[in-house]
């Protein structure tokens, strides 16, 4: 499952139409916090691109101490070396332009292949980490 992080419907409908995955949408860094702790079938974090670059950050951050083979994908009305350095820092995978259709179905196909993949490999690792053992 792909959870999309948008308060917009129309930023959520683009983005829903460029995946083939079931999703969920998420409103606010703490629901989305609270869905990845909970939907553990999720595999990829579509942020969109109506979240603001701090909380974006501040939600990455938050998604990788609970499961750092999670995949999150950041959309920008821009991209530049800033947004994309601070990104990467906090632990999203990539970085793309909103109007960036092909490059949204393709990154995010690629990113739920790397989760599966870490996973598969980690086994409990989402399971200890979730759980703070």
């Amino acid at each position: 499952m792909i959870l999309i992080f948008s308060m917009k419907s129309e930023v959520v409908n683009r983005i829903s139409a460029s995946i083939s995955e079931s999703y969920a949408v998420c409103e606010s860094t703490a629901q989305l916090v609270r869905d990845v702790r909970r939907k553990t079938s999720s595999h990829l974090v579509i942020v969109g691109e109506d979240v603001s670059e701090t909380d974006a950050i501040e939600a990455a951050k938050e998604i990788q101490l609970l499961d750092p083979s999670m995949g999150v994908l950041l959309l920008r009305h821009r991209v530049d070396l800033g947004i994309t350095t601070a990104a990467m820092a906090a632990g999203i995978k990539a970085v793309l332009s909103y109007s960036d259709v092909e490059g949204l179905a393709r990154t995010a196909q690629e990113l739920t292949e790397f989760t599966r993949t870490m996973r598969s490999r980690g086994g409990e690792s989402r399971e200890l980490v979730s759980s703070g053992k």
